[in-house]
């Protein structure tokens, strides 16, 4: 049974495709508005998911499951080309690059999602997946509009575009873009300057996230937390 599965995960990996979302890479997205988000999705695998996933390579399962529906724009598109790598690989969730050396976006490709027949029965389907946090996020970000540019990074909308497939056709893969914050991460934060933060600037850390969580607090009238945001004009 563990050398099945041990090559199972193999070939899954292999049939991989590397990401295309690397450096130098030019995209044309257009403009998409999703549909609402559900107000709960399985957290698991089903047991026809992961038979499908066990049976088919990621490749196929993204073709087989197309992204998600909407309404894409086409008289609003944009032009860009990826200057540097965030968050990019596979199994690594959403991709994240930073685009034009200035704009973040999120690449919610569920081909590069973790898989359940590498990861077991607990982890989700990847199209689920990246449906699910592609429509929640564009939801949130759309409730939190007043804090843009505050304690919310500046909000450049959701968008589709299209990624070339070997038989020369193409599939659609849903993004959202955002400001570029400059600095450095938090949890980086010690390795770079070499030791941990003195305790006052720990603690002025602290109050400005409890500031941030009090304004979101208000806006979503928790503890209703588990809700689904109000939707507002999504054109």
């Amino acid at each position: 049974m563990s050398t099945y599965l041990s090559s199972t995960k193999r070939r899954k990996e292999d049939d991989t495709p590397p990401t295309p979302y690397v450096k130098g890479i030019q995209m044309a997205g257009r403009r998409h508005v999703p549909l609402p988000s559900a107000h709960w999705e399985p957290r698991r695998a089903t047991k026809a998911e992961i038979a499908e996933d066990e049976a088919l390579t990621p490749l196929q399962r993204c073709v087989l499951h197309p992204a998600s529906g909407g309404e894409t724009i086409d008289t609003k598109t944009i032009d860009l080309t990826i200057t540097a790598e965030v968050n990019v690989g596979n199994s690594h969730g959403a991709q994240v690059v930073i685009v034009n050396r200035e704009k973040i976006i999120k690449i919610y490709d569920p081909l590069y999602y973790p898989r359940p027949s590498n990861f077991g029965s607990g982890c989700p389907d990847p199209h689920r997946s990246a449906s699910t946090q592609y429509r929640s996020e564009v939801e949130v970000f759309l409730s939190l509009r007043c804090l843009w540019g505050t304690i919310v990074p500046e909000y450049h909308g959701s968008w589709t575009c299209d990624v070339p497939l070997p038989s020369g056709k193409t599939r659609e893969v849903r993004f959202i873009m955002m400001e570029l914050i400059p600095g450095i991460c938090m949890k980086n934060l010690n390795d770079i300057v070499g030791k941990s933060l003195p305790l006052h600037e720990r603690q002025a850390v602290m109050n400005k996230v409890i500031d941030a969580e009090s304004s979101i607090r208000g806006l979503w009238h928790f503890p209703q937390e588990y809700a689904s945001p109000k939707r507002h004009d999504l054109q």
